[in-house]
């Protein structure tokens, strides 16, 4: 009986190392899955807060852009208007310059404008004549010269106040170096 025995305690030994390592190998395939179980899990939170954060970065990034587009597009639109303000600005400016400039120069004009007036009127002959002076004519033109005018000849003596008919008694040649008239 030593073979049988020994044999069946082999089989037993068997069968419980068999069972021994069937249990850990059970224990070790739950540890396993749990393990890849829990790692899947942590990993899944993971991509979950990736997702979430690549979704909030991408939220905040359109922002930015959308509000540096805004404000692009706000200037752009209020550069027409800066450009119009300025302009306007310009025009009043040179409105402003234009009535004053107009202002001086109708001034100076009406200074030039009376001068020449008293210009005029100081030349006028009604003014000559009220200073002393006398105007000639033979045959009813004006002479600046005795050349024309003969001993005995009529001429007119246009005063101030009168008209003088006059005949030419005598013609003495005046050279007018003399100043004491």
């Amino acid at each position: 009986m030593g073979i049988l025995a020994l044999q069946k305690n082999i089989v037993i030994k068997s069968q419980q190392l068999f069972l021994q390592y069937h249990n850990e190998l059970n224990s070790l395939k739950n540890a396993v899955a749990h393990n890849a179980r829990k790692l899947i899990s942590v990993q899944k939170e993971e991509l979950v807060m990736a997702r979430q954060h690549i979704v909030q970065t991408g939220r905040s990034l359109l922002n930015d852009k959308k509000q540096q587009l805004l404000l692009t597009a706000q200037l752009t639109l209020q550069r027409p208007q800066g450009i119009i303000q300025q302009k306007n600005s310009n025009l009043r400016h040179l409105k402003a310059n234009l009535k004053i400039f107009t202002s001086h120069y109708l001034r100076s004009r009406k200074l030039q404008l009376e001068d020449c007036r008293k210009t005029i009127k100081l030349l006028s002959p009604q003014h000559v004549l009220s200073r002393g002076y006398a105007v000639v004519r033979v045959h009813d033109k004006i002479i600046n010269g005795a050349g024309s005018i003969q001993e005995g000849e009529q001429i007119e003596i246009l005063l101030k106040d009168a008209i003088l008919k006059s005949t030419v008694n005598e013609k003495i040649h005046y050279d007018g170096k003399h100043t004491d008239l």
